[in-house]
């Protein structure tokens, strides 16, 4: 059983990385990826993640309001 990770970042190249590392990784797989916090807040309530890699300095909502929502 892997753990499903969500990732919320909206610098593309790190987020694209980060996902490739976990699903390269046993024991892990990227469920979703956001980059915004408005997009996390509707889509990773759908998949149910086990872990939320936050960016907290995201424009917008950030990270920290993002996880207190």
């Amino acid at each position: 059983m892997s753990i499903a990770v969500s990732i919320v970042d909206d610098d593309d190249g790190l987020r694209l990385s980060l996902s490739r590392l976990l699903n390269s990784s046993p024991g892990f797989r990227c469920v979703s990826e956001h980059a915004t916090a408005e997009s996390a807040l509707r889509e990773i309530p759908k998949v149910n993640p086990e872990v939320v890699l936050m960016d907290i300095n995201l424009p917008g909502l950030n990270g920290m309001e993002c996880v207190r929502r």
